[in-house]
C-alpha cells in the first residue's frame, strides 16, 4: 500500500506568490506602455509632429481593435500649428519604430 503524503499549502506562501504575480504585471503593464510610447514619438518626430498628449486606451472602436496591440489616442501639432487627432495602433512592442504604428486620423 502507497501512502499518500497530504501536502498543507502555507497560506503565507500562496499570498506572497499572488503578490508576485501582481508585482509581475504591473511591471510588464509599464514596460509596453514606455515602448508604446516611445514608438509613438519616434513616429511623430518621423512625421514632423509635436506630440501634445498621448493616452493608451484599453477601451478602443471595435473597427481598429485586435489582439496583441496596444493602442494609443494622440493630439499632435503639424509645423503650420494644425492640431489633429489619431488613434494609433502599436504593430510590435519589441521594436519601438515608426513603421510599426498605424494611424488611423479623425475626419
Amino acid at each position: 500500500m502507497v501512502d499518500v503524503i497530504k501536502m498543507n499549502a502555507n497560506p503565507f506562501l500562496i499570498a506572497l506568490g499572488c503578490a508576485a504575480l501582481v508585482a509581475c504585471l504591473i511591471a510588464l503593464s509599464f514596460w509596453s506602455r514606455s515602448h508604446g510610447l516611445a514608438a509613438v514619438r519616434k513616429w511623430a518626430e518621423a512625421q514632423k509632429l509635436q506630440v501634445l498628449s498621448a493616452k493608451r486606451r484599453s477601451f478602443v472602436p471595435l473597427w481598429c481593435s485586435g489582439k496583441g496591440f496596444q493602442f494609443f489616442r494622440v493630439t499632435v501639432r503639424n509645423e503650420s500649428g494644425a492640431i489633429h487627432r489619431a488613434w494609433i495602433r502599436c504593430l510590435d512592442l519589441t521594436s519601438a519604430e515608426p513603421q510599426n504604428v498605424d494611424v488611423i486620423w479623425d475626419k
